[in-house]
């Protein structure tokens, strides 16, 4: 009878989840990219100089990229929306779309962004955090909000530069 009732329960318990409906899940990833540059000399002479890839380097970044397949990964040091096409020429074509931060105040090479599947969620820009107090070199954080139905998604970008002195006064 003790059996009987185990199994009763476990089949009853297996039933009841059966036809429940599933929670979508998203996967978010964060990637610093340290100074992903366009190639382009004249858009930025400074991060150029830093940039150690070459374009066969950005072609396997690419691969691993995609090769993560997660729906969202936050991505910071991206100079600017030529560097982020380059990057998508290396991934299949039309999978992928990303937002990048506006800044221009003060100039930077190095902006925070979001790449995302387009098939899997939908997102949109909502502002940026002026983090960057105007100094330069610094990155503004980026907001972004989006739907993965039935939930919805806000997600902040941030990049803080860490700095260190031998004399912490």
């Amino acid at each position: 009878m003790r059996k009987a009732l185990l199994v009763l329960s476990v089949v009853l318990i297996s039933l009841l989840g059966w036809g429940a409906p599933q929670t979508p899940s998203v996967q978010i990833g964060t990637f610093n990219l340290e100074f992903f540059t366009d190639f382009d000399r004249s858009t930025g002479t400074w991060c150029e100089e830093h940039n150690p890839r070459t374009p066969q380097v950005v072609e396997e970044l690419a691969r691993f990229i995609d090769s993560l397949d997660l729906e969202v990964l936050a991505l910071q040091e991206v100079e600017n929306a030529q560097a982020l096409e380059l990057l998508l020429s290396f991934m299949p074509p039309g999978k992928y779309g990303y937002i990048l931060s506006p800044q221009t105040t003060p100039e930077t090479c190095q902006r925070v962004a979001v790449l995302y599947q387009k098939d899997e969620v939908s997102l949109q820009f909502v502002g940026e955090i002026l983090l960057s107090l105007g100094q330069y070199g610094l990155r503004n954080g980026l907001v972004v909000y989006g739907k993965v139905l039935p939930e919805r998604l806000v997600l902040v970008c941030l990049s803080f530069r860490v700095w260190r002195s031998i004399n912490p006064f």
